[in-house]
Formats: structure tokens, C-alpha cells, sequence
């Protein structure tokens, strides 16, 4: 299912590579439609991520959340919606890919990713779960990191072009970034009640290189997004001056 939701992104490439680019006057014509698809799916992944007792699901509501801002972020059929929109999408791969990497590891020492079963891993995991937090914040947009320059993108595109909807955006990315902090802190604080989770072994050697190196990632593209950018700006003018011609 994990799998699958992921996958969404591809939907996403698929817009910007395919289906927009065939259609344009179609797609321009329904304008409207983009944005309210973007956004009923943004405020649907953000609620979803409150109602989920399981980590693994939680990632993937938020991942369908970062489908429907980069849907919302198309509509406005600009330079800066696509810049954001492809910003956003690879810093999932950094950031997400980081947290389900984590989150399979957590798995390995407790057989769970259930909040209810992980009370108190911080306690005994306290690399894992600082590790997490990070490329959960960066999931949710937190300033600094990869996500922040490629949602800020999409929201002022979406501001720009779709008023309500962008303001609607806006009320579900603060929705994902509470909900991500909440069944954080019942995963991972509190107190340890399971013996799998009191025996857990912190992340060995080589996996804390491998988060190192994520942590990184995540840390330059958000402070430093400049060269990232740039790398997609021509790419992203040719794109917006293609629909609109």
C-alpha cells in the first residue's frame, strides 16, 4: 500500500512531462479543475495523517499531501509552479526516502512501526529518532530544509493564480505539520512499555554513515537551494512558455 500511495509522484511527472504539455488548451481551459483536485487531495492526505496509528501510513498520507500541492502548483501554468512543483518532488526522494529508510530499520529491532508499540524508542534509539524528526521536518516543509524552497514556490504560485485554494493549502500544510509532531511524540516519547523496545539497538555504524549523508542532503538543498534551481529554471520557462503559447 506504502508502495503504491509513493507512487504518486509519477502522476505528478506525469502531468508535467506528459499529459499538459500534449493538451494545453484543454488544461488551461480547466485550470480550475487542477486546483481543486490539488487541493481537496492536499487537505485529504493532511486529515488523513491525523487518523493513522501507524508510521508507515502516516508517510504515505503525507505523501499524497505533497501530490495535491504540486497538482495546485501546476495550475497556475508558471515558470515558478513547475520549478516548485519538480524542487518538490526531489527532495521527497531525499527526505521521505530517509524516513521510510528509518522507519524499516525501526522495524527490524521492534517487528512494529505501530505509535501504540514504539512507546519510549527515543529513549533507546535516540540516533533513529533524531534522525527521523529531521527528514520528518523536512517532509513537512520545515524552513531549512530540502522541502521548504519548493512548497514556498508552490504556495506563492498558487496564491498568485488560485487565491482560495492557495489559502486553502496553506490550512492543510499547517494540518500535515501538526499532525506529523503529534504521532511523533506518542511514538517516540513517553514511556517504554514493550521489551523489544527497551532491548532496541541504536543504529549501528555503517546506518548512522547512510543517515549522515541524508542529513546533508536535506541541509544544503534547504539552506544553500540556489544551484538546485537553477538547475530547473530553463527547463521550467520552456515548459510555461509551451502552455501558454
Amino acid at each position: 500500500m506504502t508502495a503504491l500511495l509513493v507512487g504518486l509522484k509519477l502522476g505528478a511527472y506525469g502531468l508535467i512531462r506528459f499529459a499538459i504539455p500534449l493538451a494545453p488548451d484543454a488544461a488551461l481551459d480547466l485550470h480550475w479543475l487542477f486546483a481543486g483536485l490539488g487541493t481537496l487531495t492536499l487537505l485529504y492526505g493532511a486529515v488523513g495523517i491525523l487518523a493513522q496509528s501507524n508510521l508507515r501510513v502516516g508517510l504515505a498520507y503525507a505523501s499524497i499531501c505533497h501530490v495535491g500541492l504540486a497538482v495546485l502548483g501546476l495550475a497556475s501554468f508558471t515558470a515558478q509552479g513547475v520549478q516548485g512543483a519538480v524542487s518538490l518532488l526531489l527532495s521527497f526522494s531525499v527526505a521521505t526516502g530517509g524516513a521510510f529508510l528509518l522507519l524499516e530499520f525501526l522495524r527490524q529491532r521492534t517487528g512494529s512501526t505501530d505509535i501504540h508499540s514504539l512507546g519510549g524508542a527515543a529513549k533507546t534509539m535516540p540516533l533513529l529518532a533524531s534522525g527521523f524528526l529531521i527528514c520528518g521536518l523536512a517532509g513537512v516543509g520545515m524552513p531549512g530544509t530540502s522541502s521548504f524552497p519548493g512548497e514556498f514556490m508552490l504556495v506563492l504560485a498558487a496564491l498568485q493564480s488560485h487565491t482560495g485554494a492557495g489559502m486553502a493549502a496553506l490550512f492543510g500544510l499547517a494540518i500535515a505539520a501538526g499532525a506529523f509532531l503529534a504521532i511523533y511524540r506518542k511514538a517516540f516519547f513517553g514511556t517504554v512499555t514493550r521489551r523489544e523496545v527497551a532491548e532496541a539497538e541504536d543504529l549501528r555504524p555503517r546506518e548512522w554513515a547512510v543517515l549522515v549523508i541524508l542529513i546533508f542532503l536535506v541541509a544544503a538543498i534547504g539552506l544553500f537551494p540556489g544551484p538546485w534551481l537553477e538547475i530547473v529554471r530553463p527547463a521550467a520557462e520552456a515548459w510555461a512558455a509551451g502552455v501558454a503559447r
